[in-house]
């Protein structure tokens, strides 16, 4: 929701806008969506497996009660 509402300029929109755009009602061009998807997602993913272990530590302490 807040790239929606600070980011104005279509040239400064994240890569998940842009993919909500091509999705049309009828139809939908999937050359250009599934680029889209893995650009969207492989940053994340990585960024999740080289702090894997800080994140299920953080999760585990979260987790105990005292």
């Amino acid at each position: 929701m807040n790239p929606l509402l600070f980011l104005h300029s279509r040239s400064r929109h994240v890569i998940l806008q842009e993919l909500s755009r091509n999705m049309g009602q009828f139809s939908n061009d999937w050359t250009s969506m599934f680029p889209m998807l893995v650009l969207g997602v492989l940053p994340l993913t990585a960024l999740y497996i080289m702090l894997q272990k800080y994140i299920i530590s953080g999760v585990a302490a979260g987790s105990v009660q005292g």
